[in-house]
């Protein structure tokens, strides 16, 4: 997965071992506000709602997951979902070292939600709402190409919500039902795209907490992102704990069925340490190279693939 359109990480991976990953991730987070049929000018631009064009990055990944999937390739999607405050912050970051975030939270309702039957919904009256359902119709739309071209998705929406970095991990706008919001969002999500057709999605759920977890019929798959790496240290154990903890938020977590994955990570465990700990992680995908010159990553250690830190 990368930040950058320039950087094929693929083919770095490919150029250094002569193999390619099975598992390629993308990210809906530059969806253009357009349809997800594109209308294209001379440039490449994209035809937005607005009458204007836009840069295309939303289509340019729905074009890659098209190509990888062709390959023989697993696709898998992330969405760094962006909102607008009242105030008129745009981001996906609640909390940013450099001001670039947002005040909007979830749309919690009170009143009709009753968490110990098991009931959680977003109150449909407020603003924040509407906003949730225009960005989960485009979402949709860009889903909805996917399947049409039969292309099953590893689907890991509201990623990391155990942190508070993200708008979805920061409760109502009082800063308060946190776990009871997320739950409400996920599970409003779900019925949402259950109610498209997307049955091409494979639902991920990467809260990294229990106190989150909407539920085993909820998600298909549980996750977790790890960085392992720092102050000029690489750490290549199996993770057990992060994948002991992952398990556990099963409701049956004696017997867990279902499979544990690390949607993404800085260094690659040690796969020998992984079968001997028990940490039989489905799948890793390291995250991406972001810093380099010429369209070519340099050796910088916080490059994960072609840095020296991470995967030495």
């Amino acid at each position: 997965c990368t930040w950058n359109y320039n950087v094929d990480c693929l083919e770095l991976v490919h150029r250094d071992t002569g193999k390619y990953p099975l598992i390629a991730g993308f990210d809906l987070m530059n969806m253009a506000n357009a349809l997800p049929e594109p209308v294209l000018n001379e440039k490449g631009e994209i035809l937005g709602k607005d009458g204007k064009y836009h840069q295309r990055h939303g289509h340019l990944e729905l074009e890659k997951a098209e190509a990888w999937h062709k390959k023989g390739g697993i696709v898998t999607f992330c969405w760094h979902w962006y909102v607008t405050d009242r105030n008129g912050k745009t981001s996906f970051y609640a909390h940013n070292e450099n001001g670039w975030e947002t005040d909007f939270r979830i749309p919690y309702d009170t009143e009709k939600s009753d968490p110990k039957n098991d009931i959680y919904l977003l109150d449909e009256n407020a603003e924040e709402f509407k906003q949730l359902k225009t960005g989960a119709e485009k979402a949709a739309g860009y889903l909805t190409v996917l399947k049409e071209k039969n292309i099953p998705v590893l689907w890991r929406p509201l990623h990391e919500a155990s942190g508070t970095w993200f708008w979805w991990g920061c409760g109502n706008k009082e800063g308060k039902y946190k776990n009871e919001s997320f739950i409400a969002l996920w599970r409003w999500l779900l019925y949402f795209f259950n109610q498209k057709g997307l049955d091409n999605l494979i639902w991920v759920y990467n809260g990294q907490d229990k106190n989150i977890y909407p539920g085993d019929d909820y998600c298909d798959i549980i996750s977790e992102d790890i960085y392992a790496s720092g102050n000029g240290k690489t750490d290549l154990s199996s993770q057990l704990p992060r994948f002991k903890s992952a398990a556990s938020c099963q409701e049956n977590s004696s017997a867990p069925k279902k499979m544990i994955s690390l949607s993404e990570t800085g260094t690659i465990p040690e796969i020998d340490r992984c079968f001997k700990d028990g940490a039989t992680w489905s799948w890793f995908m390291v995250w991406n190279d972001c810093r380099f010159e010429n369209n070519v990553p340099v050796g910088d250690e916080g490059n994960f693939w072609s840095g020296e830190l991470h995967n030495p």
